[in-house]
């Protein structure tokens, strides 16, 4: 019977480390629509705060941590809280030229710049630049993914995926991907590469050889379909087609749910973050193991069984 206030506590805590935040075991979508990002649940797309960010000039966004970046045009990067949505800097990154596509990986926050042919590396903390021009003589980049060292790239104007350092931003080949039909946007999981394209459609492909998977692994899609990944889960979001998030199963393409989010205006961007406990709780778990050590720990030493 004694051994029950040790057990009793730890299993209380835990449950309530597990519960602690509202947010801790939900994956999140931003989209950036009508001049404001909303947040929204992304296994149910119920809203969990919209508007997040009002506004703004909305466009392509990335997350990392608790930083959401949106590239506003026509020549800057804003910051925000992607928990409360205040405004960090609005002017975190400024004198671009008109950004599209961005990415992060670790440090770095990469921006394509569509009118002056570049990709730009800036230091994400703090937004001083790296190189501005990491990557130059592209034609028209507005889609951007990053994956461990490679860096992905939409040029419109030559209708080109190309693929490039992202350490050093040399060329590894610059037509990974040839006459590809009229991509926007970009993502990467695993070695998958997923374009949403103008037609309404989402083509599969081998990030390392360039060959086609799949073409139209979905279709049917409003145009100027944008793109996000997150695990197994493909999230697109049209301007037309009432302005709706659908989920898509990243393997066969099979619809999850066509329409977890509508009712948006004119999107032009989107951000998935996955599910992860947020610090707060993993620091009450971490209290919680600490406490049965102790507990243990002492009744070890005093002879009493637990």
């Amino acid at each position: 019977m004694r051994r029950l206030p040790c057990v009793l506590p730890f299993a209380a805590l835990l449950a309530l480390a597990l519960g602690a935040s509202p947010r801790a075991a939900r994956a999140q979508i931003y989209v950036s629509s009508n001049g404001m990002i909303g947040e929204y649940d992304a296994t149910t797309g119920a809203p969990i705060k919209n508007p997040l960010v009002s506004r703004v000039s909305a466009g392509q966004l990335a997350v990392s941590g608790n930083n959401l970046f949106n590239a506003t045009y026509p020549n800057a990067i804003g910051e925000y809280n992607a928990t409360t949505g205040a405004t960090i800097n609005a002017s975190f990154i400024t004198g671009l030229g008109a950004p599209q596509g961005i990415a992060i990986s670790g440090s770095s926050l990469f921006v394509a710049n569509s009118s002056s042919g570049k990709i730009g590396e800036y230091n994400a903390t703090t937004g001083t630049p790296i190189n501005a021009s990491f990557v130059s003589g592209l034609s028209t980049p507005i889609g951007i993914a990053v994956s461990g060292n490679d860096l992905f790239v939409v040029n419109i104007g030559s209708r080109t995926i190309g693929e490039y350092d992202a350490t050093t931003g040399a060329t590894i080949t610059s037509s990974l991907l040839s006459a590809s039909p009229q991509a926007l946007s970009i993502a990467i999981s695993n070695n998958d590469l997923y374009l949403g394209n103008a037609n309404g459609t989402i083509g599969e492909y081998d990030a390392t050889t360039g060959a086609t998977i799949n073409a139209s692994l979905v279709s049917g899609l409003g145009v100027n379909c944008l793109i996000a990944v997150s695990g197994n889960d493909l999230y697109s979001v049209s301007e037309i087609s009432n302005g709706v998030i659908g989920e898509y199963d990243a393997t066969t393409g099979a619809p999850i749910n066509p329409s977890l989010v509508s009712g948006l205006h004119f999107p032009a961007g989107i951000a998935v973050v996955s599910a992860i406990p947020e610090p707060s709780s993993w620091a009450l778990l971490v209290g919680c193991a600490a406490f049965l050590f102790v507990a243990v720990g002492r009744r070890v030493r005093s002879g009493t069984a637990v």
